[in-house]
């Protein structure tokens, strides 16, 4: 594996496309940013950018920017119609920004940007809101399958080409991961159906360049370029396999975060404990000792309650079985037991009759 820097995605893209009208086949990561460590604290490119954008799309413009830490330096409007709108972003919030810009503007919108140096590491930054729908097995897309899928989300693939496993074939409405048998074929049966034969349309797929693959792909998942196609994958194809990665890695996550809390704590209970204060203790130690007591008084409280309206309800039970049996049974005499601790009550059995032989 080779790494390659250049500036922005751009240049890496007219790279890659030009090793592919050669002939070569190669699998392109996501473009990542080149950091630096300055005086001990993690530093990333910073760009200054410049959008002239209509009045009516500068809103969706500025929340745009913001998903993508970037801070607002100054805004102008001329009264002509279009705003011009400054902003300091972090490089790698730049990354797929251009298809976004002329997505949310209607091709309106116009950006450049310079490099404005290095700045501490901003956070994460999230610029795709929906996840892939991957194919769990290899074959041939077939319509069925793909008519059935196609509420699901947006296809990459058409009818009847070839797909593996681990291959993202298309955008999942919701943000969570989706993995589609897109292989799957209608069986043959004797049943007729009236609407048997009713034509049945499927959306175009979407035919992405490699810029916008690039953009499109996520942290773990990589382009394929080959001279007659551009497709996105997953770095590890295997879907258990891949499950088991993303395990270990929320594994990781969660207890990296649990100890960065346990340690903010600590810090916490060093600070205000540093010196302790002989009447503030007492004071503490006198409440939790009434509130323990008040605890106690009302546990045994809610036992009693609890116990007298069981009684309550057992002796109605037996008044009406006293009222509806024919014959008067001959019942055991009451076992209950009120003591908060210990409730217990049984309901009343008959005595097995002596035969009379």
């Amino acid at each position: 594996a080779w790494e390659v820097q250049g500036r922005g995605e751009l240049a890496l893209a007219v790279l890659a496309e030009q090793m592919r009208r050669e002939g070569y086949e190669l699998t392109v990561g996501r473009p990542q940013v080149v950091t630096k460590t300055i005086d001990g604290t993690l530093c990333e490119p910073m760009e200054s950018t410049t959008i002239d954008v209509p009045e009516e799309y500068m809103g969706t413009v500025t929340q745009l920017m913001a998903d993508r830490k970037g801070r607002m330096e100054s805004m102008s409007n001329h009264g002509s119609g279009w705003v011009r709108l400054q902003f300091t972003v972090p490089s790698r919030g730049l990354i797929g920004f251009r298809t976004a810009l002329l997505s949310a503007t209607r091709g309106t919108g116009i950006s450049s940007s310079l490099s404005a140096g290095y700045a501490p590491w901003a956070g994460q930054i999230v610029t795709r809101q929906n996840g892939s729908m991957v194919s769990d097995r290899q074959g041939t897309a077939t319509p069925y399958a793909m008519q059935r899928l196609q509420a699901r989300g947006n296809f990459f693939v058409e009818p009847q080409s070839q797909v593996y496993e681990g291959q993202v074939v298309g955008v999942n409405n919701k943000p969570e991961e989706l993995d589609v048998n897109i292989t799957l074929a209608k069986h043959m049966t004797n049943m007729r159906s009236a609407t048997a034969d009713v034509l049945e349309t499927l959306t175009p797929p979407i035919k992405m360049s490699l810029e916008e693959s690039l953009d499109f792909a996520n942290e773990d998942e990589c382009v394929e370029v080959t001279p007659e196609s551009i497709r996105i994958r997953k770095i590890i194809l295997n879907r258990e396999d891949w499950y088991k990665w993303r395990a270990k890695q929320r594994r990781a996550n969660n207890n990296a975060t649990n100890s960065s809390t346990k340690s903010r704590a600590r810090y916490n209970v060093r600070k205000t404990n540093s010196i302790p204060n002989v009447r503030t203790l007492r004071t503490n130690r006198r409440l939790s000792s009434a509130r323990l007591r008040r605890s106690i008084v009302s546990r045994k409280r809610r036992s009693n309650s609890l116990s007298r309206s069981r009684v309550s309800r057992l002796r109605k039970q037996r008044s009406s079985l006293l009222m509806h049996s024919r014959t008067r049974p001959r019942l055991l005499p009451w076992r209950i037991s009120t003591t908060p601790w210990t409730r217990r009550a049984s309901l009343p059995t008959r005595r097995p009759r002596r035969s009379s032989s």
